[in-house]
C-alpha cells in the first residue's frame, strides 16, 4: 500500500519484470478513508519483451549505411544513424 503525501510526485517501478496472467495485467486503485476524492494515476508505462529470431542487421543494408556515412563525409559525432534523419 502506498500513500503519497499532499501534492507529491513520485515515480514507483518494480526491480524484478511482472508478468501477467493470461495476458492482462490488473492495476487496483483504492482511495484512502480519509480521502474525499477518488485515486488518480497520472500515467502508466507498460513495456513487452519482443524476441526477434533474425534481429542482425542485413550485410548488404549495412554496407550502403557505411557508403551513405562515406558520402557525405560525415563523422562520428554528426553521425545519427539515421540516414533519412
Amino acid at each position: 500500500l502506498y500513500t503519497p503525501m499532499k501534492f507529491e510526485v513520485r515515480t514507483l517501478s518494480n526491480s524484478v519484470p511482472v508478468k501477467c496472467e493470461g495476458g492482462q495485467c490488473r492495476v487496483t486503485l483504492k482511495k484512502s478513508k480519509k480521502s474525499t476524492l477518488p485515486p488518480l494515476m497520472n500515467a502508466l508505462e507498460l513495456f513487452k519483451v519482443i524476441e526477434f529470431p533474425q534481429s542482425e542487421t542485413n550485410h548488404d543494408d549495412f554496407t550502403a549505411i557505411k557508403n551513405i556515412h562515406a558520402a557525405y563525409g560525415l563523422n562520428r559525432s554528426s553521425w545519427q544513424g539515421d540516414p533519412c534523419v
